[in-house]
């Protein structure tokens, strides 16, 4: 055997290991941002009553998004809202109101694409736009919902929403600010983790507009369905099974954008040299 033959590697054995350095990565630079989002949240929070706060502990969430995409985003979101809650929280853990920080982070994915090129600093309104999705139908309608809903609060719903806009208004603009800053520095740039160097083929195009058209809906489906029909997966005089295909459906669109926006950004299929 010659010295040639001895040093070959498969090319299949290469991918594998790289796709496993990256997977490694990916879950190593969640975990870190989980564990920004916990210390952000509950120990750089300024807390005026039961049902108003205000912190940046959006941020990490959102750059997860940015990073990974909109099923991270959701999971870095659900992970450090749960984890805060049972450890650092004194009003407990109720899994519906982490729905609001997984919003942030499915739409950060989502909408990833509006960021990718930051030339002039008057592109700061594009990661806004990213931001106001999930501030608008996480913080300001979904978790007024559930707070009244949880008995949290006695205001009516108009009173509380209004209250909690002008909240959310203020933490949009200093979650903008942050993550402007940071994308400006161009450190994430130079790890490697925003934005992903890839070309973008038509069909992907195609599928990326699929998904913000389901973004659309389900904005229409959140806001139409709670005045008309109402949350009816938060009524636990109901079954546990109707509760969850109520929920279901009301998420319906969330779940269809994120599959599309996944599908969009599948990998290539790379060809394998020949031993020939």
């Amino acid at each position: 055997m010659s010295k040639s033959q001895g040093s070959t590697v498969p090319a299949g054995s290469m991918a594998t290991h790289s796709a496993s350095r990256m997977g490694t990565r990916q879950i190593t630079v969640c975990a870190l941002l989980c564990a920004l989002n916990v210390v952000l949240a509950r120990l750089l929070t300024v807390m005026p009553s039961a049902v108003a706060r205000f912190s940046i502990e959006a941020v990490p969430i959102i750059l997860a998004g940015y990073f990974y995409g909109p099923i991270s985003g959701m999971l870095v979101g659900f992970v450090g809202d749960t984890v805060g809650c049972l450890v650092f929280s004194t009003y407990g853990w109720d899994p519906i109101l982490s729905v609001s920080p997984m919003l942030m982070g499915v739409f950060a994915g989502l909408l990833r694409p509006l960021v990718y090129s930051l030339r002039k600093p008057v592109d700061i309104w594009r990661i806004a736009l990213t931001i106001l999705p999930g501030k608008l139908l996480g913080s300001v309608f979904w978790t007024s919902q559930c707070l009244i809903w949880l008995g949290y609060s006695k205001k009516g719903l108009p009173v509380l929403m209004g209250a909690r806009a002008l909240e959310a208004g203020l933490e949009w603009l200093l979650d903008t600010l942050v993550v402007y800053l940071l994308l400006r520095t161009k450190v994430f740039q130079r790890m490697n983790l925003f934005p992903p160097a890839r070309k973008e083929s038509s069909r992907a195009r195609k599928l990326r507009l699929a998904s913000g058209a389901m973004v659309l809906v389900q904005v229409v489906v959140l806001v139409a369905g709670s005045l008309t029909l109402g949350l009816g997966f938060l009524d636990k005089t109901q079954e546990i099974l109707p509760r969850l295909g109520n929920g279901l459906l009301y998420f319906l669109p969330t779940l269809a954008a994120a599959v599309l926006f996944v599908a969009a950004w599948k990998p290539d299929k790379q060809e394998t040299p020949s031993n020939n």
